[in-house]
């Protein structure tokens, strides 16, 4: 039986000072997405997990504040095993800490400054014949400004250094990291967003404890008209490892979805997909497609 259940809260404890607090749970059975599975020799692919997630966001201003502060915290715990014989597959927890400052330096510009933590515990299946246990651990510090142009229209801007402390190896290592951000208005109809982030994170490689991830994104949304709108997402994220090898993942996503009457929808999907690189067991280049209807019947 799959499930996903959660509750959430926000509390006002003062007019410019609040808490958000959220639980959530996951337990399903699904076929492993080929971005991960690439990375795995192993012939099944259909993983039963169970997900524990709990977090809190403080923040202390509003947006029509000069200056503001935002905590927020996230842990999560994820068990993957093999759907057929129940092994694991992987353990995983994680740690996620980030701390944002903003202090108004004109009209439509802040001044931003963000301090960020990770840390994640995984434990792998025996079969895989490599080291059962690593750990990630890494900090982000960085500062920039958020600003408005042409109307309605933001460019926020992040630039710093990432460091990795890998405590199973003892290796301290620096990054220049970056976050940029830029939604460009074009009309009421019609939205461009570009965004590109650099960081340590986690490996998606059971070979190696972090990686080097750098990511592309462009989004296009066009509300054609009442009735239709169009998304496009192209994104291109790049991992280097420690041992120099890389793997690119590319994709790209053409959404049509049409309102057919008030309580009646229908969305066809359509994906190009490649994956390529040394760190991979297997490279893929490939197109699939789904078309769904959602209908609200209250």
């Amino acid at each position: 039986t799959n499930y996903d259940a959660g509750i959430a809260s926000r509390i006002f404890m003062t007019p410019v000072i609040s808490l958000d607090i959220f639980v959530n749970q996951i337990d399903q059975t699904s076929v492993l997405k080929l971005e991960r599975s690439r990375f795995y020799s192993f012939s099944s692919t259909l993983i039963h997990s169970k997900s524990k997630e709990a977090g809190l966001s403080w923040k202390v201003g509003s947006s029509n504040d000069d200056r503001t502060v935002k905590l927020d915290y996230k842990y999560n715990e994820r068990i993957e095993n093999f759907s057929e014989h129940q092994s694991l597959f992987n353990g995983q927890q994680f740690n996620n800490l980030n701390i944002v400052y903003s202090d108004r330096i004109s009209e439509d510009t802040h001044f931003l400054a963000h301090v960020g933590y990770k840390q994640s515990d995984t434990e792998y299946s025996e079969r895989f014949f490599i080291d059962e246990r690593q750990v990630f651990d890494a900090s982000n510090i960085q500062v920039g400004f958020k600003t408005k142009y042409l109307g309605n229209s933001t460019l926020n801007l992040l630039v710093g250094n990432s460091h990795n402390f890998q405590s199973d190896t003892v290796i301290s290592t620096d990054l220049i990291s970056w976050s940029v951000e830029n939604n460009l208005v074009l009309s009421d109809n019609l939205q461009v967003k570009l965004t590109s982030k650099r960081r340590f994170n986690t490996s998606p490689n059971p070979n190696f404890t972090g990686t080097k991830q750098t990511d592309y994104v462009a989004t296009v949304d066009w509300r054609v008209s009442d009735d239709w709108m169009l998304k496009s997402v192209f994104t291109v994220k790049q991992n280097l490892f420690d041992s120099g090898d890389d793997a690119t993942a590319n994709e790209f996503t053409q959404t049509f979805n049409w309102q057919v009457v008030d309580y009646l929808s229908l969305t066809a999907e359509l994906m190009w997909q490649k994956y390529t690189g040394g760190a991979s067991q297997f490279e893929h280049d490939g197109i699939n497609g789904n078309i769904s209807i959602h209908w609200e019947v209250f």
